[in-house]
């Protein structure tokens, strides 16, 4: 059982980490601790107090747990290499090249569109033919 079953006050404990606007400096993000009934209700509230979009990412936090702070990635990302010579190089299409595929995707297109609407009226032929069974007795 958790501490805050036992003595909490029925609110729970929500992170959020929001981006400020400051006149003439920028933006600053930050990050701000608030409680309320729950994750909807703590959104709702921080999106009222900083404005549309500026709320980053809420998070419940645990009375068991602390809060640590959010430190940099010391981490490294290096590129893939691909483990055959399969993948060289990709090479842009001359123009001509890309009216002829642009022309194809068209055409594709247009065919699934047509195999869509046949089969939307196979559906409704169907449709009808049953609803005329259903009516002759």
């Amino acid at each position: 059982m958790k501490i805050s079953e036992v003595v909490g006050d029925g609110l729970q404990s929500f992170v959020a980490v929001v981006r400020c606007a400051v006149d003439g400096m920028g933006s600053v993000t930050i990050r701000v601790q608030i409680r309320c009934d729950g994750l909807i209700q703590a959104r709702y509230l921080l999106t009222r107090l900083y404005g549309r979009g500026n709320v980053q990412s809420v998070h419940q936090t645990v009375l068991e747990q602390s809060i640590k702070p959010i430190e940099p990635s010391t981490s490294v990302i290096r590129p893939i290499k691909p483990k055959s010579g399969i993948i060289k190089s990709i090479k842009p299409m001359t123009p001509k090249q890309g009216m002829k595929k642009s022309m194809a995707d068209a055409k594709k297109a247009v065919k699934k569109k047509e195999r869509k609407t046949k089969a939307i009226n196979r559906v409704r032929v169907a449709q009808n033919h049953l609803a005329d069974i259903n009516r002759e007795p």
